[in-house]
Protein backbone atom coordinates (compact mmCIF):
# COMPACT_ATOMS: atom_id res chain seq x y z
CA UNK A 1 0.00 0.00 0.00
CA UNK A 2 1.51 3.31 -1.41
CA UNK A 3 -0.11 5.50 1.33
CA UNK A 4 0.72 3.48 4.14
CA UNK A 5 1.45 5.36 8.07
CA UNK A 6 2.33 4.73 10.79
CA UNK A 7 0.15 5.09 13.84
CA UNK A 8 1.83 5.12 17.36
CA UNK A 9 -1.28 5.29 19.67
CA UNK A 10 -0.72 6.43 23.22
CA UNK A 11 -2.81 5.66 25.66
CA UNK A 12 -4.50 7.66 28.63
CA UNK A 13 -3.74 7.64 32.28
CA UNK A 14 -5.17 4.54 34.35
CA UNK A 15 -5.46 2.61 30.88
CA UNK A 16 -2.95 0.56 28.47
CA UNK A 17 -2.31 -0.09 25.19
CA UNK A 18 -5.29 -2.32 25.50
CA UNK A 19 -7.58 0.63 25.14
CA UNK A 20 -7.04 0.73 21.26
CA UNK A 21 -7.56 -3.02 20.14
CA UNK A 22 -10.83 -1.90 18.36
CA UNK A 23 -9.27 1.12 16.56
CA UNK A 24 -6.14 -0.60 15.86
CA UNK A 25 -7.60 -3.56 14.27
CA UNK A 26 -9.89 -1.09 12.22
CA UNK A 27 -7.07 1.01 11.11
CA UNK A 28 -4.51 -2.33 10.17
CA UNK A 29 -8.00 -3.36 7.90
CA UNK A 30 -7.26 -0.33 5.91
CA UNK A 31 -3.36 -0.97 5.31
CA UNK A 32 -1.81 0.95 8.27
CA UNK A 33 0.49 0.10 10.78
CA UNK A 34 -0.14 0.87 13.81
CA UNK A 35 1.79 0.61 17.40
CA UNK A 36 -0.12 0.88 20.53
CA UNK A 37 2.53 0.46 23.39
CA UNK A 38 1.63 -0.15 27.26
CA UNK A 39 3.44 2.58 29.39
CA UNK A 40 5.76 1.66 32.01
CA UNK A 41 3.22 0.83 35.08
CA UNK A 42 0.30 0.30 32.70
CA UNK A 43 -1.02 -3.13 31.00
CA UNK A 44 1.23 -5.94 31.00
CA UNK A 45 4.14 -3.72 32.27
CA UNK A 46 4.64 -4.37 36.34
CA UNK A 47 6.98 -1.14 36.91
CA UNK A 48 5.86 -0.13 40.29
CA UNK A 49 5.02 3.49 40.46
CA UNK A 50 7.39 4.57 43.03
CA UNK A 51 9.63 3.71 39.94
CA UNK A 52 7.92 5.67 37.36
CA UNK A 53 9.03 8.89 35.91
CA UNK A 54 7.69 11.44 32.78
CA UNK A 55 11.51 10.44 31.33
CA UNK A 56 10.32 6.56 31.38
CA UNK A 57 7.41 7.17 29.57
CA UNK A 58 9.43 9.23 27.05
CA UNK A 59 12.26 6.98 26.71
CA UNK A 60 9.58 4.33 25.70
CA UNK A 61 8.33 5.50 23.25
CA UNK A 62 11.10 7.32 21.26
CA UNK A 63 12.82 4.31 21.64
CA UNK A 64 10.02 3.17 19.43
CA UNK A 65 10.05 6.18 17.17
CA UNK A 66 13.70 5.07 16.38
CA UNK A 67 12.94 2.23 15.18
CA UNK A 68 10.82 2.97 12.21
CA UNK A 69 12.06 3.85 8.62
CA UNK A 70 9.62 6.87 8.48
CA UNK A 71 7.63 9.31 10.49
CA UNK A 72 4.60 8.83 11.93
CA UNK A 73 1.38 10.03 13.27
CA UNK A 74 1.77 10.25 17.16
CA UNK A 75 -1.77 10.67 18.85
CA UNK A 76 -2.05 11.09 22.86
CA UNK A 77 -5.08 10.75 25.04
CA UNK A 78 -6.33 12.72 27.66
CA UNK A 79 -2.89 13.23 30.01
CA UNK A 80 -0.41 12.01 27.55
CA UNK A 81 -0.93 14.48 25.65
CA UNK A 82 1.56 16.19 27.38
CA UNK A 83 3.78 13.32 26.88
CA UNK A 84 3.75 13.28 23.12
CA UNK A 85 4.53 17.23 23.24
CA UNK A 86 7.34 16.17 24.96
CA UNK A 87 8.43 13.48 22.67
CA UNK A 88 7.68 15.79 19.82
CA UNK A 89 10.05 17.95 21.13
CA UNK A 90 12.58 15.50 20.78
CA UNK A 91 12.02 13.75 17.85
CA UNK A 92 10.29 16.53 15.37
CA UNK A 93 11.51 14.85 12.44
CA UNK A 94 9.97 11.33 13.49
CA UNK A 95 6.75 12.68 13.39
CA UNK A 96 4.51 14.34 10.64
CA UNK A 97 2.23 14.84 12.74
CA UNK A 98 0.40 15.11 16.36
CA UNK A 99 -3.41 14.43 17.27
CA UNK A 100 -4.90 15.02 21.02
CA UNK A 101 -7.53 12.99 21.45
CA UNK A 102 -9.51 15.16 24.20
CA UNK A 103 -5.77 15.22 25.47
CA UNK A 104 -3.74 17.92 27.44
CA UNK A 105 -2.38 20.29 24.88
CA UNK A 106 -0.37 22.75 27.18
CA UNK A 107 2.54 25.76 26.59
CA UNK A 108 6.20 24.87 27.54
CA UNK A 109 5.93 24.74 31.34
CA UNK A 110 2.53 23.87 31.61
CA UNK A 111 2.13 20.41 34.08
CA UNK A 112 -1.64 17.96 34.75
CA UNK A 113 -1.27 18.73 38.07
CA UNK A 114 -1.44 22.73 37.54
CA UNK A 115 -3.52 22.50 34.43
CA UNK A 116 -6.85 20.74 36.53
CA UNK A 117 -7.07 23.26 39.08
CA UNK A 118 -8.22 25.11 36.64
CA UNK A 119 -10.89 22.56 35.59
CA UNK A 120 -14.49 22.76 36.82
CA UNK A 121 -17.54 20.59 36.87
CA UNK A 122 -15.05 17.47 36.26
CA UNK A 123 -16.19 14.58 38.11
CA UNK A 124 -12.82 12.84 37.35
CA UNK A 125 -11.07 16.01 38.87
CA UNK A 126 -13.61 16.39 42.01
CA UNK A 127 -12.74 12.63 42.94
CA UNK A 128 -9.14 12.46 42.15
CA UNK A 129 -6.90 11.08 44.93
CA UNK A 130 -3.25 10.89 45.82
CA UNK A 131 -2.30 8.09 47.67
CA UNK A 132 -0.68 8.48 51.22
CA UNK A 133 2.85 8.39 50.06
CA UNK A 134 2.51 10.30 46.91
CA UNK A 135 3.29 7.79 44.40
CA UNK A 136 0.28 6.79 42.72
CA UNK A 137 -3.26 8.88 41.67
CA UNK A 138 -6.39 7.34 41.28
CA UNK A 139 -9.90 8.43 40.81
CA UNK A 140 -12.54 7.15 43.39
CA UNK A 141 -13.90 3.81 42.33
CA UNK A 142 -17.55 4.70 42.73
CA UNK A 143 -16.95 7.57 40.44
CA UNK A 144 -15.33 5.91 37.73
CA UNK A 145 -17.50 5.15 34.98
CA UNK A 146 -19.77 8.37 35.54
CA UNK A 147 -16.37 10.13 35.07
CA UNK A 148 -14.83 8.18 32.09
CA UNK A 149 -17.21 6.35 30.36
CA UNK A 150 -20.43 7.09 31.23
CA UNK A 151 -22.00 6.23 27.64
CA UNK A 152 -20.55 2.89 27.41
CA UNK A 153 -23.10 -0.25 29.46
CA UNK A 154 -21.77 -1.06 32.82
CA UNK A 155 -21.53 -4.61 31.35
CA UNK A 156 -18.58 -3.60 29.53
CA UNK A 157 -17.30 -1.53 32.01
CA UNK A 158 -16.81 -3.68 34.54
CA UNK A 159 -15.21 -6.33 32.11
CA UNK A 160 -12.32 -3.27 31.54
CA UNK A 161 -12.06 -2.37 34.80
CA UNK A 162 -9.63 -5.03 36.04
CA UNK A 163 -6.99 -3.64 33.28
CA UNK A 164 -7.49 -0.22 35.27
CA UNK A 165 -3.95 0.78 37.18
CA UNK A 166 -2.85 3.22 39.96
CA UNK A 167 -1.31 5.78 37.89
CA UNK A 168 2.26 7.41 38.96
CA UNK A 169 2.21 10.54 40.44
CA UNK A 170 5.81 12.27 39.08
CA UNK A 171 4.68 12.21 35.51
CA UNK A 172 1.69 13.80 36.31
CA UNK A 173 3.83 16.92 38.11
CA UNK A 174 6.17 17.13 35.42
CA UNK A 175 6.59 20.40 33.99
CA UNK A 176 5.97 20.11 29.95
CA UNK A 177 9.28 21.37 27.96
CA UNK A 178 8.71 22.29 24.21
CA UNK A 179 10.13 24.97 21.83
CA UNK A 180 9.08 27.09 19.24
CA UNK A 181 11.80 25.32 17.06
CA UNK A 182 10.86 21.84 17.51
CA UNK A 183 7.58 21.57 19.06
CA UNK A 184 5.57 23.94 17.13
CA UNK A 185 6.70 23.09 13.43
CA UNK A 186 4.51 20.08 13.93
CA UNK A 187 0.81 20.23 12.21
CA UNK A 188 -1.45 19.38 15.04
CA UNK A 189 -5.32 17.83 15.23
CA UNK A 190 -7.64 17.70 18.19
CA UNK A 191 -10.71 15.17 18.41
CA UNK A 192 -13.02 16.70 20.93
CA UNK A 193 -15.36 15.09 23.31
CA UNK A 194 -18.80 16.98 23.97
CA UNK A 195 -19.58 14.94 26.42
CA UNK A 196 -16.67 14.69 28.54
CA UNK A 197 -16.83 14.59 32.25
CA UNK A 198 -13.03 13.77 32.85
CA UNK A 199 -12.02 17.66 30.96
CA UNK A 200 -14.88 19.53 29.79
CA UNK A 201 -15.47 21.12 26.22
CA UNK A 202 -15.09 24.09 26.80
CA UNK A 203 -11.72 23.50 28.73
CA UNK A 204 -10.78 21.14 25.84
CA UNK A 205 -11.33 24.30 23.70
CA UNK A 206 -9.38 26.80 25.49
CA UNK A 207 -6.72 23.99 25.16
CA UNK A 208 -6.58 23.73 21.47
CA UNK A 209 -7.44 27.21 20.34
CA UNK A 210 -5.30 28.60 17.94
CA UNK A 211 -2.92 25.69 17.69
CA UNK A 212 -4.31 23.01 15.54
CA UNK A 213 -5.02 23.03 12.07
CA UNK A 214 -8.54 21.13 12.23
CA UNK A 215 -10.74 20.03 14.85
CA UNK A 216 -12.89 16.86 14.78
CA UNK A 217 -15.87 16.62 17.41
CA UNK A 218 -17.15 13.54 18.79
CA UNK A 219 -20.35 14.04 20.69
CA UNK A 220 -18.99 10.86 23.79
CA UNK A 221 -17.26 10.88 26.82
CA UNK A 222 -13.97 10.67 27.92
CA UNK A 223 -13.62 7.02 25.95
CA UNK A 224 -14.69 7.72 22.66
CA UNK A 225 -12.44 4.89 21.78
CA UNK A 226 -14.76 2.59 24.01
CA UNK A 227 -18.10 4.18 23.06
CA UNK A 228 -17.54 5.96 19.57
CA UNK A 229 -14.26 3.91 18.28
CA UNK A 230 -15.71 4.16 14.52
CA UNK A 231 -15.47 8.12 15.04
CA UNK A 232 -12.32 8.08 16.23
CA UNK A 233 -10.71 5.67 12.94
CA UNK A 234 -12.30 8.26 10.84
CA UNK A 235 -10.96 11.16 12.24
CA UNK A 236 -7.50 9.68 12.65
CA UNK A 237 -7.79 8.16 8.78
CA UNK A 238 -8.89 11.98 7.59
CA UNK A 239 -5.57 13.50 9.50
CA UNK A 240 -3.98 10.90 6.96
CA UNK A 241 -5.59 12.93 4.08
CA UNK A 242 -4.53 16.79 5.80
CA UNK A 243 -1.09 15.31 5.65
CA UNK A 244 -1.24 14.74 2.21
CA UNK A 245 -1.94 18.01 1.18
CA UNK A 246 0.73 19.30 3.81
CA UNK A 247 2.71 17.08 1.31
CA UNK A 248 1.66 18.77 -1.53
CA UNK A 249 2.55 22.22 -0.92
CA UNK A 250 5.41 21.47 0.36
CA UNK A 251 6.60 19.69 -2.43
CA UNK A 252 6.30 23.33 -4.41
CA UNK A 253 8.03 24.66 -1.34
CA UNK A 254 11.57 23.29 -1.06
CA UNK A 255 13.42 26.57 -1.33
CA UNK A 256 11.97 27.16 2.15
CA UNK A 257 13.21 26.22 5.49
CA UNK A 258 11.64 25.32 8.98
CA UNK A 259 7.95 25.93 7.20
CA UNK A 260 5.34 26.10 10.31
CA UNK A 261 1.31 25.80 8.87
CA UNK A 262 -0.76 27.87 10.59
CA UNK A 263 -4.29 27.99 9.01
CA UNK A 264 -4.71 25.06 5.93
CA UNK A 265 -8.18 24.85 4.11
CA UNK A 266 -9.31 23.02 1.25
CA UNK A 267 -12.49 23.11 -0.53
CA UNK A 268 -13.53 20.61 -3.74
CA UNK A 269 -11.04 22.79 -5.74
CA UNK A 270 -8.65 24.33 -3.97
CA UNK A 271 -5.90 24.40 -0.98
CA UNK A 272 -5.37 27.49 0.84
CA UNK A 273 -2.35 27.18 3.52
CA UNK A 274 -1.31 29.79 5.63
CA UNK A 275 2.34 29.64 7.20
CA UNK A 276 5.63 30.62 7.66
CA UNK A 277 9.21 29.87 7.08
CA UNK A 278 12.28 31.34 8.69
CA UNK A 279 15.42 32.31 6.78
CA UNK A 280 18.16 32.61 9.34
CA UNK A 281 16.55 35.05 12.18
CA UNK A 282 14.26 37.33 9.86
CA UNK A 283 10.30 35.30 9.83
CA UNK A 284 8.51 35.34 6.29
CA UNK A 285 4.44 35.02 5.84
CA UNK A 286 3.22 33.36 3.31
CA UNK A 287 -0.54 32.51 2.03
CA UNK A 288 -0.52 30.00 -0.91
CA UNK A 289 -3.43 28.87 -3.07
CA UNK A 290 -3.32 25.80 -5.12
CA UNK A 291 -6.00 25.48 -7.66
CA UNK A 292 -6.83 21.48 -8.42
CA UNK A 293 -7.34 22.41 -12.27
CA UNK A 294 -5.78 21.25 -15.68
CA UNK A 295 -3.27 23.98 -14.97
CA UNK A 296 -2.62 23.23 -11.26
CA UNK A 297 -2.65 27.12 -10.88
CA UNK A 298 -0.77 28.43 -7.82
CA UNK A 299 -1.16 31.59 -6.40
CA UNK A 300 1.93 32.74 -3.22
CA UNK A 301 2.06 35.76 -1.60
CA UNK A 302 5.67 36.28 0.69
CA UNK A 303 5.97 39.19 3.19
CA UNK A 304 8.70 39.58 5.41
CA UNK A 305 7.11 39.96 8.92
CA UNK A 306 8.15 43.35 10.74
CA UNK A 307 9.93 43.46 14.19
CA UNK A 308 6.97 45.73 15.11
CA UNK A 309 3.42 44.80 15.18
CA UNK A 310 0.70 47.01 16.02
CA UNK A 311 -2.47 45.69 17.84
CA UNK A 312 -1.14 43.48 20.04
CA UNK A 313 -1.30 40.54 17.59
CA UNK A 314 0.39 38.81 15.29
CA UNK A 315 0.37 38.10 11.91
CA UNK A 316 -0.10 34.27 12.40
CA UNK A 317 -2.33 33.97 15.99
CA UNK A 318 -5.72 34.29 15.68
CA UNK A 319 -8.45 31.60 14.76
CA UNK A 320 -6.98 28.55 13.23
CA UNK A 321 -9.96 26.57 12.07
CA UNK A 322 -13.17 26.87 10.18
CA UNK A 323 -16.69 26.17 11.55
CA UNK A 324 -18.93 24.94 8.39
CA UNK A 325 -21.30 27.93 8.06
CA UNK A 326 -22.82 29.35 4.84
CA UNK A 327 -19.59 29.37 2.55
CA UNK A 328 -21.42 30.79 -0.84
CA UNK A 329 -22.79 33.57 1.20
CA UNK A 330 -19.51 34.46 3.49
CA UNK A 331 -17.76 34.43 -0.53
CA UNK A 332 -20.31 36.88 -1.59
CA UNK A 333 -20.10 39.24 0.78
CA UNK A 334 -16.41 39.23 0.45
CA UNK A 335 -16.46 39.48 -3.04
CA UNK A 336 -19.25 42.75 -2.52
CA UNK A 337 -16.38 43.90 -0.03
CA UNK A 338 -13.53 43.79 -2.28
CA UNK A 339 -15.43 45.10 -5.69
CA UNK A 340 -17.23 48.11 -3.64
CA UNK A 341 -14.25 49.65 -1.36
CA UNK A 342 -10.93 47.97 -2.34
CA UNK A 343 -11.88 48.61 -6.39
CA UNK A 344 -14.36 51.16 -7.27
CA UNK A 345 -13.21 53.12 -3.64
CA UNK A 346 -16.65 53.46 -1.71
CA UNK A 347 -14.99 53.92 1.68
CA UNK A 348 -18.29 55.44 2.78
CA UNK A 349 -19.85 51.91 3.04
CA UNK A 350 -17.17 50.12 4.76
CA UNK A 351 -19.01 50.30 7.89
CA UNK A 352 -22.03 47.81 6.46
CA UNK A 353 -19.66 44.78 6.48
CA UNK A 354 -18.50 44.93 10.04
CA UNK A 355 -20.30 44.72 13.16
CA UNK A 356 -20.30 48.25 15.16
CA UNK A 357 -16.72 48.67 13.64
CA UNK A 358 -15.38 45.56 15.14
CA UNK A 359 -12.37 43.56 13.46
CA UNK A 360 -9.36 41.59 14.94
CA UNK A 361 -6.78 42.92 12.84
CA UNK A 362 -3.27 41.01 12.18
CA UNK A 363 -2.08 43.56 9.38
CA UNK A 364 0.82 44.40 11.13
CA UNK A 365 0.45 48.02 10.03
CA UNK A 366 -3.00 48.56 11.45
CA UNK A 367 -4.89 48.41 14.62
CA UNK A 368 -8.04 46.31 15.73
CA UNK A 369 -11.02 47.59 14.35
CA UNK A 370 -12.42 49.77 11.08
CA UNK A 371 -10.92 52.92 13.14
CA UNK A 372 -7.44 51.10 13.20
CA UNK A 373 -8.18 50.83 9.40
CA UNK A 374 -9.02 54.00 8.44
CA UNK A 375 -5.78 55.54 10.86
CA UNK A 376 -3.93 53.36 8.86
CA UNK A 377 -5.06 54.98 5.34
CA UNK A 378 -4.99 58.42 6.75
CA UNK A 379 -1.42 58.03 7.35
CA UNK A 380 -0.59 56.84 3.58
CA UNK A 381 -2.85 59.98 2.91
CA UNK A 382 -0.49 61.83 4.55
CA UNK A 383 2.75 60.64 2.62
CA UNK A 384 0.96 61.04 -0.45
CA UNK A 385 0.09 57.25 -1.09
CA UNK A 386 -2.75 55.52 -2.24
CA UNK A 387 -3.93 51.95 -1.31
CA UNK A 388 -5.59 50.30 -4.71
CA UNK A 389 -6.84 47.06 -5.77
CA UNK A 390 -7.37 46.58 -9.38
CA UNK A 391 -8.91 43.15 -10.00
CA UNK A 392 -9.77 39.91 -7.65
CA UNK A 393 -7.52 36.93 -9.35
CA UNK A 394 -9.06 34.28 -7.40
CA UNK A 395 -11.00 33.63 -4.45
CA UNK A 396 -11.12 30.27 -1.76
CA UNK A 397 -13.80 30.04 0.76
CA UNK A 398 -14.86 27.18 3.32
CA UNK A 399 -16.95 28.14 6.02
CA UNK A 400 -16.46 31.31 7.50
CA UNK A 401 -13.10 31.73 6.01
CA UNK A 402 -12.98 33.69 2.76
CA UNK A 403 -9.49 34.26 0.78
CA UNK A 404 -8.73 36.57 -2.03
CA UNK A 405 -5.49 36.53 -4.37
CA UNK A 406 -5.41 40.55 -5.86
CA UNK A 407 -3.28 42.87 -7.57
CA UNK A 408 -3.50 46.24 -7.23
CA UNK A 409 -1.15 49.22 -6.70
CA UNK A 410 0.21 50.85 -3.38
CA UNK A 411 1.30 54.43 -4.54
CA UNK A 412 2.78 53.57 -7.83
CA UNK A 413 4.03 50.20 -6.95
CA UNK A 414 1.97 47.12 -8.31
CA UNK A 415 1.20 44.31 -5.62
CA UNK A 416 -0.27 41.29 -5.01
CA UNK A 417 -2.55 41.04 -1.67
CA UNK A 418 -3.73 37.82 -0.23
CA UNK A 419 -6.23 38.87 2.08
CA UNK A 420 -7.96 35.74 4.92
CA UNK A 421 -11.12 36.71 6.09
CA UNK A 422 -13.19 34.93 9.33
CA UNK A 423 -16.76 35.98 9.06
CA UNK A 424 -19.47 35.74 11.95
CA UNK A 425 -23.22 36.59 11.67
CA UNK A 426 -22.54 37.79 8.01
CA UNK A 427 -19.58 40.49 9.00
CA UNK A 428 -16.23 40.40 9.40
CA UNK A 429 -14.63 39.34 12.36
CA UNK A 430 -10.79 38.94 12.08
CA UNK A 431 -8.22 39.74 8.88
CA UNK A 432 -5.10 38.09 7.79
CA UNK A 433 -2.99 39.46 4.86
CA UNK A 434 0.01 39.13 3.01
CA UNK A 435 1.51 41.79 0.87
CA UNK A 436 4.00 41.42 -2.18
CA UNK A 437 5.68 43.92 -4.28
CA UNK A 438 5.16 42.49 -7.90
Amino acid sequence: MDNKEVYVLVHSAWLGGWQWDNIAESLRLKGHEVIAPDLPGHGIDDTLPKDITMDDYVDKLIGILDKQKCSVILVGHSFNGITISRVAELRPSKIKSLVYLTAFLLPNGGSFYEAVKEVGNSIAVDNFEVSNDRTYAVVKEEELQNAFAHDISAEIFEGAKPHIVREPLAPLMYELEITDKNFEKIPKYYIETTEDKAIPIDIQRSMYKGKVLKVYSIKSSHTPNFSSPQKVVEALLDVAEEQKKINLIQSHLKVYNNIKFHRLFSNEDQLLAHFESMEGNESYAHMLLFENSMENKIHTVVQKVPDNQLGGHTMFDGASTSTPDNTEENKNIIERFLKDVWIEGKVSIIQDFFEEGKVIQHNPMVEDNVEGLFEFMKSLSSQGISLHYDEVLAIFAKGDMVMTYSKGFIGEEKHFFADLFRLKNGKIAEHWDVIQKK
